[in-house]
């Protein structure tokens, strides 16, 4: 299975934990128009465009990693085109990843410190 350049094979079995796919298996694809139009906008897309779209897509995803400087030149970039607002700290950033992850040892850890 080939669509454009997106191996939809690997990405199947990566999505539904599957070491072999064969020809045979079955996929129910419920929104086939959704696929029928990306191949189009794909095949119409110039590729550079493409390779640019897939570079900030993916750095967009993981700014909260980058260093200072480059997360804050990602905001103003946000904030030029309207998705941004403002730029956390590092330590803010991971205080509230924590706060995520562990909600309850971290509220616990609050009130043992501010109620002692």
């Amino acid at each position: 299975m080939f669509l454009k350049q997106i191996f939809v094979e690997n990405y199947l079995k990566d999505l539904l934990k599957i070491e072999h796919l064969s020809p045979q298996t079955n996929v129910q694809c419920f929104s086939v128009a959704y696929f029928e139009a990306l191949n189009t906008l794909l095949e119409e897309t110039d590729q550079e465009t493409l390779a640019n779209y897939l570079m900030w897509y993916f750095i967009s995803a993981h700014t909260d990693y980058l260093p200072d400087i480059y997360s804050k030149q990602f905001v103003q970039v946000m904030r030029l085109t309207g998705s941004a607002t403002r730029l956390d700290s590092r330590m803010e950033m991971c205080l509230e990843k924590v706060k995520d992850f562990f909600p309850s040892p971290v509220n616990t850890l609050f009130i043992q410190e501010k109620y002692k």
